[in-house]
């Protein structure tokens, strides 16, 4: 009794395992499945958006022949407003070397970046700041370096354009998963530079940063967040999942091509995974049923040997009381006899 006891317990110890085994690859699948899917994604959307910003430096550059040429000055803010007409830039900026500008309207001031402007300028690289403008948090300066010049008496070293925050995270809305994605590009602290929001009402402040969200408004666990934190300081890939609100969130960051930024993809986990979630709830039935039905076969076995056990030990019974009673009669015949 005791054996079979044993045998129920170690057969539904074994189906339940099997089950939760199961059930725990099938999630673990959709994940990655899933984190794959918006990762290749957010690739493209990287690209798009890295080649958006190429376009704009490539354009500043092209600019500095006509500029360094002009006869004026006059000549000159003719030039830029032109391009300003063509390309609907905020404004024009001549910049020196140790960060101050001056605008084609002659309007002066300072873009905060100092010394970091300075070895940009001597190694010959190319410029983006969303910070660089602190009385205008919502425009992003590109720059480039360019010839030694002289604007209304103010030397330059190189030359940018702002362009309103709105207008760039155009290139970060993604059409696919419902309009339910949302997109970031952050700095390697995870200060949120640009959102896809910002032509929403429910636009996100431009000062948040990621990290301290996920910290108080997720359920991320402290090690899950010390992970990303390190990949997007080292400017690496990365994967993760959260829930806020009673609802699954898949994120993934996909390094920018420049300025040591990162685009982050935030999707609720039942719009990217929709068709592996169907997969799930139909095989989960299946696995759940021919699991009982493994059990109830085991059960039935069981069973059914304890009954043979039974009945072949009412036959030996049956076989006692007969011989005893053989014996019996027997013995009363000698007694007879006798």
């Amino acid at each position: 009794k005791k054996c079979r006891v044993f045998i129920v317990i170690l057969a539904a110890v074994t189906v339940i395992a099997a089950a939760v085994g199961y059930f725990r690859f099938i999630s673990s699948m959709i994940y990655e499945e899933s984190t794959s899917h918006l990762k290749e994604i957010y690739t493209q959307a990287n690209k798009v958006y890295s080649r958006a910003m190429s376009d704009k430096w490539n354009n500043i550059s092209d600019w500095l022949p006509y500029l360094e040429k002009s006869s004026s000055e006059h000549e000159m803010y003719s030039y830029i407003y032109g391009r300003k007409q063509e390309w609907g830039f905020k404004d024009f900026y001549f910049i020196s070397r140790n960060g101050e500008y001056i605008t084609a309207d002659g309007i002066k001031g300072d873009t905060g970046l100092g010394s970091s402007l300075t070895l940009l300028i001597e190694e010959r690289r190319r410029v983006v700041s969303s910070s660089a403008l602190a009385e205008y948090p919502e425009l992003t300066l590109f720059a480039v370096p360019s010839f030694i010049g002289s604007y209304r008496g103010f030397e330059f070293e190189a030359i940018g354009i702002s362009i309103n925050n709105r207008r760039i995270s155009e290139s970060l809305e993604i059409s696919a998963f419902e309009g339910r994605s949302e997109s970031y590009v952050v700095d390697l602290d995870g200060r949120v530079i640009l959102d896809s929001l910002a032509n929403k009402e429910d636009a996100a402040e431009l000062d948040l940063n990621l990290i301290s969200w996920l910290q108080t408004s997720t359920d991320m666990g402290i090690e899950e967040i010390d992970i990303l934190t390190k990949k997007i300081k080292n400017h690496e890939e990365a994967d993760a999942k959260f829930a806020l609100n009673g609802e699954e969130y898949y994120l993934v960051c996909e390094p920018a091509d420049y300025a040591e930024w990162s685009v982050i993809g935030i999707v609720p986990s039942d719009v990217v995974s929709a068709g592996m979630n169907k997969i799930q709830a139909v095989t989960i039935p299946v696995v759940v049923a021919l699991a009982v039905f493994i059990f109830g076969i085991l059960i039935w076995f069981i069973a059914g040997e304890s009954r043979k056990n039974l009945a072949a030990k009412d036959t030996e019974i049956l076989y006692r009381e007969k011989l005893f009673g053989l014996l019996t009669h027997n013995v009363d015949d000698v007694f007879f006899m006798v």
